[in-house]
């Protein structure tokens, strides 16, 4: 079903962004599934982590989700100068929740005023990249993923509050994770029980 240990080395940083060398969608390593950051560059803090993903379809098409998520309203976007100083001026909630599809009009007419900055919010994310073995399942994957999520929330972090972990049941295995990354993220390296 899993595995007792698991070793994850994060790939990074990437841009979402852009088309030179560093962006995500070059890498060889976009076309693998596993767990990813979202991570902002801070005045303080340096790199720190925003949101915690796994997947398991290919990196590449998951981030493709994300961005257009973003770019149409759905995902949340907030003001970048207040995130590298480690607060949230949220600039648009999304509409992602249950209830707030009726806001897609205000989406549209504060599309003008909202574009510039969800550019810049996209331009200034960090991406990391962790691969993992094809025989992890989902189950395991999001275990991994909400361990490293409750770690990171521990330390300075920039996530928001209302994104859902999977919580363990009694009858998941337990799994150690050594996460670590070849570029230096705030709260890595780690060990986590997933």
């Amino acid at each position: 079903m899993g595995k007792e240990h698991l070793e994850l080395r994060f790939q990074g940083p990437f841009t979402l962004t852009g088309n030179a060398s560093g962006n995500v969608f070059r890498q060889r390593e976009v076309r693998q599934a596993g767990i990813y950051l979202f991570a902002m560059e801070t005045d303080q803090a340096g790199t720190v982590v925003r949101y915690v993903g796994e997947t398991g379809v290919s990196f590449q098409k998951r981030l493709k989700e994300h961005l257009i998520q973003t770019l149409g309203g759905n995902y949340r976007v907030s003001d970048v100068a207040s995130l590298r100083s480690l607060q949230e001026i949220v600039l648009w909630d999304g509409m992602w929740r249950r209830g707030t599809t009726g806001r897609m009009q205000e989406f549209v007419d504060r599309y003008v005023q909202l574009a510039p900055a969800i550019k810049e919010y996209l331009d200034a994310y960090r991406i990391f990249l962790a691969p993992m073995p094809s025989e992890i399942g989902q189950r395991q994957r999001r275990l991994v993923e909400s361990a490293l999520a409750r770690h990171f929330q521990q330390g300075p972090h920039l996530m928001a509050p209302d994104i859902r972990y999977l919580k363990r049941t009694t009858e998941d295995p337990y799994c150690t994770v050594m996460a670590q990354s070849s570029s230096t993220v705030t709260g890595l390296p780690c060990v986590v029980t997933a």
